[in-house]
C-alpha cells in the first residue's frame, strides 16, 4: 500500500510495508549495539517486540505534527522501545541503554546523511530519524537475512565467555547456608518464560542442607503440590522436556582467583538429571563483582556509600530460555 508523503517537498510515494520492515530492522540493530555496549543481556524476543514498537511509530512520517510534539513523542517512544529491550534490571542500567540507545541513533543517522549527501538516491528518505528506502520486495528479504546473520555474528564475537574450570559457590536459603561447587556451562540457557530470571540447576541432594523437606518432596513428585515460594520451569534437554521445582535463594555469591561475584538475578531448579555435588550455570547469567570487604562500595565497609559493580557478563540468548542443555559446535 502507498502513500504520499510531502512537507514543503514535491510529493513521495511511500510504501507502508516498505518503511515498516526497514525501520524494524534498523530499531533492532541499534538496541542490541545499545544492549552489548552498555553490558546489558539482550533478548531476541524483546527485541523484536521493542524493535516493532518503534516500527509502528515511523508511521508518523505520513502524518503532519507539530514539531514539539513530533520531538516529545520520539523520547516517549525511545524510552518505551529500551524499557522493553532491556526487560528487568535496575534503573541505572536502563538509563546507560538508553543514552547508548541514542548514541547508537546518532551515528546511524549521521552515515545515513553522509551516505545521501554523497550518493544522492531518488529512493532514499530521511526525516526526523525515520529512514524509508525504496527497494524492490526481493532484495529487501536478501537485506534482512544478511542482517540477522550480522547481528548473530556480532554476538557471538562479543560474547564473555566465563573461564573454564569449577568455582566456589555459596548459596543462602531460608536462613541456612551451603558451600558447593559451580561451573558455568555454555550449552545451558534455561530461564523463567514469565520473569527471564536465569535458572542455574543442582540435584535436590546438592542442597539437602538448606532444603525444607517439603521443596526436597516436590522436587521428586512436582505434581504433588508446589511449595510456597516455588515455581515450575519448563525446560528441555537431550532427555526431552520436564518441569523443573525452582526457588529463588535469598543469596548466592560465587569466588574464584580472590574475586568473588553475585549473580545480578538468579533462580535454582532442581533436577535429578543434574550433574552431582555441582550447581549448573548457564551462559544467561549476569554476574556482579562484590568489592572487597572495606574499599568503598562495600556493604561491611561502606554502609552508606554506593555500590560499585563491575560487570562479569555471559552473553544472553532469551530466544533459546527454555533450553537446559543443548550441545555447541
Amino acid at each position: 500500500m502507498g502513500f504520499t508523503a510531502g512537507r514543503d517537498v514535491a510529493l513521495r510515494v511511500i510504501y507502508v510495508d516498505i518503511l515498516l520492515a526497514i525501520n524494524l530492522a534498523v530499531n533492532y540493530l541499534l538496541l542490541f549495539a545499545a544492549a552489548r555496549l552498555s553490558g546489558s543481556a539482550f533478548s531476541r524476543l524483546r527485541g523484536i517486540l521493542s524493535a516493532a514498537v518503534g516500527a509502528g511509530y515511523s508511521l508518523i512520517l505520513l502524518v503532519e505534527v507539530p514539531p514539539f510534539w513530533m520531538v516529545v513523542s520520539k523520547f516517549a517512544v525511545s524510552a518505551v522501545m529500551v524499557r522493553v529491550a532491556a526487560g528487568r534490571g535496575g534503573f541505572l542500567r536502563y538509563l546507560k541503554m538508553l543514552a547508548l540507545f541514542y548514541g547508537a541513533g546518532f551515528v546511524f543517522a549521521g552515515a545515513m546523511t553522509a551516505f545521501a549527501l554523497l550518493f544522492r538516491p531518488d529512493s532514499f528518505f530521511l526525516q526526523n530519524g525515520i529512514l524509508y528506502y525504496e527497494i524492490p520486495p526481493g532484495t529487501l528479504v536478501v537485506y534482512a537475512c544478511a542482517a540477522f546473520a550480522v547481528t548473530e555474528l556480532l554476538r557471538r564475537l562479543t560474547e564473555r565467555s566465563v573461564s573454564q574450570g569449577f568455582w566456589e559457590a555459596q548459596v543462602v536459603f531460608r536462613g541456612k547456608s551451603v558451600r558447593i561447587k559451580g561451573f558455568f556451562d555454555s550449552g545451558c540457557c534455561l530461564a523463567d518464560p514469565f520473569t527471564d530470571a536465569p535458572v542455574a540447576v543442582c540435584r535436590p541432594e546438592t542442597l539437602a542442607e538448606i532444603l525444607p523437606p517439603e521443596y526436597k518432596k516436590a522436587a521428586a513428585d512436582p505434581c504433588a503440590g508446589i511449595p510456597e515460594g516455588g515455581r515450575l520451569v519448563p525446560a528441555e534437554s537431550l532427555a526431552g522436556s520436564s518441569m523443573l521445582l525452582c526457588f529463588r535463594p535469598e543469596e548466592v555469591s560465587l569466588r574464584r582467583s580472590g574475586n568473588r561475584y553475585r549473580p545480578e538475578e538468579l533462580l535454582i531448579g532442581l533436577s535429578a538429571g543434574a550433574p552431582e555435588d555441582c550447581l549448573l550455570f548457564g551462559r544467561n547469567v549476569v554476574l556482579k563483582e562484590i568489592p572487597p570487604a572495606g574499599k568503598k562500595g562495600d556493604d561491611s565497609g561502606d554502609p552508606g556509600g554506593s555500590r560499585r559493580e563491575a560487570e562479569a557478563v555471559c552473553a544472553a540468548s532469551a530466544g533459546e530460555r527454555g533450553v537446559l542443555h543443548q550441545r555447541t559446535g
